[in-house]
């Protein structure tokens, strides 16, 4: 039982995973190390049913993650597991499965503007977003989709997700409910069953003034499955989805992802694998997740900036694989999935930057006003939350406008 289980029995339980479900020397050894200093439960690795949740609570990667998951998620569905030739007992693990949010079976709404907001039959809370309130996972009659509490930063993510669609890059599509909408839209996703209890008071939080609705990607961040999906055939086409992200990413100064042209460690948690890891296909491609559009004010700090931006460019251009930009890719690769990417798997990234620049500059010359267009459909999506509208007084045609200059000229230099 789960949730009678103390520390001791939970130490347990992750030592036998090394034989029940594949869980690495390293792994059992981390999952140990955070059991003790967090002082976890049975009750606490119940919650490790997704790759993300291992991930964040076990301090778990990989395909350590992904496994350990499993085996929970097998464990709460029923006696069909049956480790070691007997069957478990889970009646005492009162997990409702019927509406639980589950990303291998999580099916996306089809259709945002055809969303029924009135019926939530399911929510989910999970870390990650913009700001520290973290995200919702809402399941409706249509399916599951994104509640993401708004900020004035929203305005960034919603105006960079609107250009890298315009740009051939696979981003979220969004829906901004109603003035009127917004009090009742709080009050049922306090109403709703939760995955945790303990997590419905989040929404109480005073930060949280009104929620955008994002598209589901039924998938997983590259972090937890980048060491099963970047060594294999799915590889190649990912890398290059990812470059041509990074060129969406030069353009608004979205610093938290791959820090091709930024000096950081990078976000790899900001690429959606959209998918089933579990089958051995190639139809798998990356999907850009909470970017954003950070418009500098200070002059010395924008041709800085901008001069890294020519420097990756030209780095990419010129397949200059042991230049600072791309030490910086592949370092970040490493760290944020465990997964080392070879010079090979670097030329793939690389294309897909020189792919995403030719988008950007037919989008150019066939839209000139681009930019300008897609802030006036920013400011008219997000019109019905105040705090959304004023974000867009933050963000600078001209900045991501010479930006996009900057790099189609340092390609062609």
């Amino acid at each position: 039982d789960f949730n009678a289980m103390d520390q001791d029995g939970a130490l347990d339980f992750v030592r036998s995973c090394q034989k029940n479900c594949k869980l690495t020397a390293k792994g059992v050894q981390k999952a140990e190390q955070t059991i003790q200093e967090k002082n976890l439960k049975g009750a606490d690795l119940l919650k490790c049913n997704m790759a993300a949740d291992a991930r964040t609570i076990l301090g778990l990667g990989g395909m350590d993650a992904i496994n350990f998951a499993e085996h929970i998620y097998k464990l709460q569905k029923g006696p069909d597991n049956k480790p070691d030739g007997k069957a478990v007992d889970v009646k005492r693990v009162p997990v409702d499965m019927s509406n639980k949010f589950d990303p291998r079976t999580a099916e996306p709404a089809p259709d945002l503007t055809q969303l029924d907001i009135n019926t939530v039959l399911w929510v989910h809370w999970s870390e990650g977003g913009l700001g520290s309130t973290g995200v919702f996972f809402a399941k409706l009659p249509q399916g599951w989709v994104v509640m993401k509490p708004v900020t004035s930063d929203s305005a960034g993510e919603v105006y960079a997700a609107l250009l890298g669609n315009k740009m051939g890059i696979a981003c979220p599509q969004f829906v901004v409910p109603s003035y009127e909408q917004q009090p009742g839209l709080r009050t049922r996703l306090s109403l709703a069953p939760q995955s945790n209890p303990e997590d419905r008071h989040r929404l109480q939080n005073a930060r949280i003034q009104g929620f955008v609705i994002m598209s589901y990607i039924h998938g997983l961040p590259l972090p937890s499955c980048g060491m099963a999906v970047l060594p294999a055939q799915s590889g190649p086409k990912i890398l290059q989805d990812v470059g041509k992200m990074l060129v969406l990413d030069m353009v608004t100064n979205n610093h938290d992802r791959v820090p091709l042209a930024h000096l950081n460690m990078g976000n790899l948690a900001n690429i959606m694998v959209e998918g089933d890891i579990r089958q051995p296909n190639n139809n798998f491609r990356a999907v850009s997740i909470d970017q954003s559009t950070i418009c500098i004010t200070h002059e010395e700090n924008t041709q800085k900036y901008r001069e890294t931006v020519r420097e990756a460019v030209q780095d990419v251009i010129t397949g200059n694989l042991t230049g600072k930009a791309l030490i910086r890719a592949k370092k970040a690769f490493l760290e944020g999935t465990g997964a080392e990417v070879n010079s090979e798997q670097l030329q793939h990234l690389c294309q897909g930057v020189r792919d995403g620049i030719e988008s950007l500059r037919a989008l150019t010359k066939d839209t000139p006003d681009v930019f300008a267009v897609t802030l006036a459909e920013t400011k008219e999506m997000l019109q019905p939350v105040s705090v959304l509208d004023n974000g867009c007084l933050s963000l600078s045609v001209d900045f991501v406008a010479t930006n996009a200059t900057v790099v189609l000229q340092a390609a062609s230099t």
